[in-house]
């Protein structure tokens, strides 16, 4: 897994989206989490002849 990464999150606590999240078992969070973990790893190894890291940052 990649140990370093950049995340920019967007919306508010009230939106629509938020809502839906919250509404859902914890179960289902975990679940849908994990499926996103996953695909965001498989990205990154789709991706990583695109990706850098900087050091000097």
């Amino acid at each position: 897994m990649m140990k370093q990464f950049l995340a920019v999150f967007l919306g508010s606590p009230q939106s629509k989206s938020m809502q839906k999240w919250q509404n859902l078992s914890e179960e289902q969070r975990q679940q849908k989490t994990a499926e996103g973990m996953k695909a965001w790893e498989e990205w990154g190894k789709s991706m990583k002849n695109l990706l850098f890291i900087r050091e000097d940052l």
